[in-house]
């Protein structure tokens, strides 16, 4: 099982910090699967950077580790900020978590593979 959450740092809608969003919580089974849709921070924005976070829900980004980062890239502007990034973690048997970010207006995707049971500050219970 998962010893410890797995999210995506995002913008607090509140006052702008950012905070751990949970995706695959502490306890799943292995392998898991999750996937949650996120809204753009700001209209007609281009590009999306996504951090994987290890930490509980809604901690501030510094209190947590972080797994690894990638960007999605040449994105359609849109005047609107509507639910449209999809990201799915998915952390298999041998430990490789693998995240995805796909953006649903333009079918345009990125990925991530970290080595979750060697990356240090880590640690998983079988």
């Amino acid at each position: 099982v998962t010893a410890y959450p797995i999210g995506v740092c995002v913008l607090s809608q509140d006052d702008d910090r950012e905070l751990n969003s949970v995706i695959l919580s502490k306890g799943m089974p292995m392998p898991s699967e999750q996937t949650q849709h996120y809204r753009m921070t700001e209209p007609n924005q281009t590009a999306v950077h996504i951090e994987i976070l290890q930490g509980p829900e809604g901690v501030a980004r510094e209190k947590c580790t972080l797994l690894g980062h990638f960007d999605l890239l040449d994105l359609p502007p849109k005047p609107d900020t509507e639910p449209r990034i999809e990201i799915r973690l998915r952390l298999d048997t041998n430990g490789m978590l693998t995240a995805t970010a796909w953006d649903t207006e333009s079918g345009k995707s990125a990925d991530l593979t970290v080595d979750y049971k060697n990356h240090p500050g880590t640690s998983r219970a079988a």
